[in-house]
Order: C-alpha cells, then sequence, then structure tokens
C-alpha cells in the first residue's frame, strides 16, 4: 500500500508504456527506490533514476538507496552498499 509520501513513476517511450518505478521518502534523510520493472530499461533507466534523483533531493534526501539484484549495477552504476537476504543494496549519493 502506498503512503503520503510514496510516489509511483511511469515511463513511457514512443507512446509504448516501457516501466515502472515506485519510491518513497525515509525518516533518515534518503530516498528508495521501492520497485522497478519494465522491458527495454537501457531506452529509459538512466532518465527515470535522473528524475527520480531531482525530485529526492528537491525533498531534502542526500541519499538514493534500493534493494535488488546484482545485475542492475551495470545498468545504474551506482555503489553496492551490502547485501541483504541474497539481493544487493545499492545506494548513490545526490
Amino acid at each position: 500500500m502506498l503512503e503520503q509520501h510514496d510516489l509511483v513513476w511511469i515511463v513511457a517511450h514512443d507512446g509504448k508504456l516501457k516501466g515502472a518505478a515506485t519510491t518513497r521518502l525515509s525518516s533518515e534523510g534518503y530516498a528508495e527506490v521501492v520497485l522497478v520493472g519494465g522491458r527495454d530499461h537501457r531506452l529509459w533507466l538512466k532518465q527515470l533514476d535522473q528524475k527520480i534523483g531531482e525530485w529526492a533531493t528537491s525533498e531534502g534526501c542526500h541519499t538514493l538507496a534500493a534493494c535488488g539484484r546484482k545485475g542492475w549495477r551495470r545498468s545504474l552504476g551506482w555503489d553496492v552498499l551490502g547485501e541483504h537476504a541474497g539481493n544487493v543494496i545499492y545506494g548513490r549519493k545526490l
């Protein structure tokens, strides 16, 4: 269930739905990308990352964080902060 400061991001490319993400603000000064998925992510992921970073900065956040599989490291270029339950914890400073 989405809370007050959670957002849903919809990605369209060439008039077609390509992906979606959800984000939320933490009380510790970072924004978390909770879910992200779609197809052809090489076409839109960097732009979505930039937009989410702009939003998080405007909300006073200093870091973006996410948890996912190892393959996202190549696509995002974020720092690996650790591992939890078989997933990688990623982050980048804003």
